[in-house]
Parts: structure tokens; C-alpha cells; sequence
């Protein structure tokens, strides 16, 4: 690393070490971290972030064999685990991985875009900015996405979303329009699957990257009030002054 002769090696990001799952006592050590929150602190499932570049890309078949390894291991700790991951990707590169995750959110289409356009019987435009199939509908995406991700795993539900902490968030997308913010989250919330909501977006708060301004602190209370406010971060987007908080609402 810089200003000093340690290295290690870092294929996602340079800013961060990747360990060396080639390794079984690597493995062994991840199992009994997903032990500690699943057995010691009880949570009920786990999102993992990145999940395929647990490997290389070219490596993706032992990607895929590492989360199913993975997923044995977890429910052999709790039968019932829920394990959602982050794949950013189309719905044919990341079907596969079903085969050991409960669900994978659903990056090939972008409610907000569509909403936004006011399109969604023609073609809608994805998380990655390309557009899905100028043939293909929205709904037509969806269900083929769906028939995809069962024929690996029929167990599998789609994680439905609007943004997430790496997107600009969806109320800047809209323009701050409450007919269409509430039109994302109604669509959001009845379309078939397992919808997740990022934290703010109850809230309506903005925000436009950089990533510090798409995680700012979450308004719980009044400022005088809220003890339980992040106070380490001024924020640019969502103040007292411009967003109500979730006690107010």
C-alpha cells in the first residue's frame, strides 16, 4: 500500500484487501461469522454484499459453487435463513447464483426510470442505463426475469427495490414529485416478490451522489429531540427544514 512495502491483493477494489477463498480455513472462518449473527445475535438472514466477485468473473462457476456451499452451511445453522444478495447485473448473468442465495435484487429494470418516463408498456431502462428490449415491456422484463431465476431455483423470490446506497436516490430521480415518489412505492409494493426498501425512502429523502450525500442521517425525531441522529455527518440533502421526520409523519 501506499508509503509503505505491505501489499495485498485487491481485484474489486483497490481500497480494500479480497481474501483468499481458494483457502478452506478461510471458508471455515466466514461460516462462523455468519454463525455469530444468525446463532448469537439471532438475526434471520443475511444480505451479501458483491456476491459475485467472490471470485474473478472468469471464475464464475466456483462463484456459483461457493454460495451454495454457503448457503448448506447457513441453513445448517438455521434452516429458515433468508440470504439476499447484491448482484449488479443482468438477470441472465446472475441467475445462477440463485442456486445458493434465497434472492438476488432485481438490478435489470429500474422502477423509478419507468415511472419517471411514464413508459411501461414499451421499453423500460435498466439499473445499468441500457435499455432491456425495445420489444419487451415492463412487465414482460419481470415475468421473464422470473421464469430465468426459478429454472435454476423454483424456491427463489425476487428482491424488488427502488434504490439502493449506491444509486442516487429515488426522490431526486423523480424531481421531488410526490405523485410520482408514491406511484414508485406503490408499484414497488405489489409487485410479485419480496420488496426491500432503502432507509430514507420511507421518508422521501434526496440525495445525488457522491455516496456520502445518497447516506445521509436518517431523521428519526426533531433535531432537539433525536438522540438517535448520526451527528457526525452535515448533510447536503435532507434537513429539518425540508423533510418532515419519521415521528412527524
Amino acid at each position: 500500500s501506499e508509503g509503505n512495502d505491505e501489499m495485498y491483493y485487491g481485484f474489486f477494489t483497490g481500497a480494500m484487501p479480497d481474501l483468499n477463498y481458494d483457502n478452506p480455513k478461510v471458508f471455515e472462518e466466514i461460516v462462523e461469522i455468519g454463525r455469530f449473527w444468525l446463532d448469537d445475535i439471532g438475526v434471520d438472514g443475511l444480505r451479501m454484499d458483491a456476491a459475485k466477485h467472490i471470485f474473478r468473473d472468469q471464475r464464475a462457476l466456483e462463484n456459483h459453487k461457493f454460495w451454495v456451499k454457503f448457503k448448506e452451511a447457513m441453513q445448517a445453522i438455521k434452516p429458515d435463513v433468508y440470504i439476499v444478495g447484491e448482484g449488479w447485473s443482468d438477470a441472465k448473468t446472475t441467475a445462477p447464483f440463485s442456486k445458493g442465495l434465497s434472492s438476488l435484487f432485481n438490478f435489470d429494470f429500474s422502477i423509478e426510470q419507468t415511472v419517471k418516463s411514464g413508459i411501461i408498456s414499451s421499453s423500460s431502462v435498466s439499473a445499468h442505463s441500457h435499455v432491456v428490449s425495445e420489444d419487451s415491456s415492463f412487465v414482460e422484463t419481470l415475468i421473464q426475469n422470473q421464469e430465468l431465476f426459478k429454472q435454476t431455483n423454483p424456491d427463489f423470490t425476487d428482491a424488488i427495490f427502488l434504490s439502493n446506497h449506491d444509486q442516487n436516490r429515488v426522490a431526486s430521480v423523480l424531481d421531488n414529485k410526490k405523485n410520482k415518489i408514491k406511484q414508485a412505492a406503490a408499484i414497488l409494493l405489489t409487485l410479485p416478490g419480496r420488496p426491500f426498501i432503502y432507509y430514507g425512502e420511507e421518508l422521501g429523502m434526496l440525495g445525488v451522489k457522491p455516496d456520502e450525500n445518497i447516506r445521509e442521517p436518517f431523521l428519526w425525531d426533531a433535531k432537539e429531540q433525536d438522540s438517535y441522529r448520526t451527528k457526525c455527518v452535515v448533510p447536503s440533502y435532507t434537513a429539518d427544514s425540508t423533510l418532515l421526520s419519521a415521528e412527524a409523519k
